[in-house]
């Protein structure tokens, strides 16, 4: 997850400003501390602008996720659609780990979903907050819910685009999703063990795990 900025869509101001504060506040001080006043003061508006859109804390905890899980997931579509656009290796196949190969688009976002990077930990340290508030919040378990359900079917699909043999990519997805969860959990809570470098190499295992087809063969022997 890389950092949200101002993209020319109204980032600075009114709603996406103060979710923007929603969201720098629980990074800096924790979701406890993202009372209403706390945003207001931290976005520089009145306690009034941000009832004007959000009537409770709830409310605008949920709509600070929606747009940190929007935010994700355009960065993922600019990542897939670059990927895509990207000619060919000379003389190789689309699915080699080059430009234009569906497991440079897949290793592009399970690096920003393990927290690989300290930008990329600053805002999984916000979403982590979301999930686990998402227990006694329905509204956040909702909107966790819908995008885990969107990425999970993405990941099947580069799977099944860099393994076409493959007899399990939904399955295949599910774990992946499961080992980049445990990785970003590591990293926020114990970063002197699970280092930068640690988790690139979970996550560059995960991927060839996740990679195996009939027979228990690893693609990777083949690559």
């Amino acid at each position: 997850m890389r950092a949200m900025t101002d993209d020319g869509s109204g980032m600075t101001g009114g709603r996406s400003r103060i979710l923007e504060a929603v969201v720098d506040v629980i990074a800096d001080e924790g979701i406890d501390r993202a009372s209403v006043r706390a945003v207001a003061q931290r976005a520089g508006v009145s306690i009034g602008a941000v009832q004007h859109h959000f009537r409770t804390k709830a409310q605008m905890l949920e709509g600070a996720m929606a747009q940190l899980t929007a935010l994700f997931e355009a960065q993922a579509r600019d990542d897939a659609a670059a990927g895509a656009e990207a000619p060919d290796s000379p003389g190789g196949s689309a699915r080699q780990d080059g430009p234009g190969d569906p497991l440079l688009v897949l290793r592009t976002m399970c690096i920003g979903l393990a927290l690989v990077d300290e930008e990329s930990r600053r805002l999984g340290g916000v979403w982590l907050d979301f999930v686990a508030t998402s227990r006694v919040n329905e509204g956040l378990a909702g909107i966790h819910r819908s995008a885990w359900a969107r990425l999970r079917g993405l990941f099947a699909y580069l799977i099944s685009e860099i393994e076409p043999g493959h007899t399990g990519p939904e399955s295949a997805a599910d774990l992946l999703l499961a080992s980049l969860d445990g990785i970003a959990v590591s990293r926020m809570t114990e970063p002197q063990y699970m280092t930068a470098e640690r988790a690139q190499g979970l996550v560059e295992a995960a991927l060839v795990a996740v990679r195996a087809v009939e027979g228990g063969r690893s693609s990777g022997a083949q690559s």
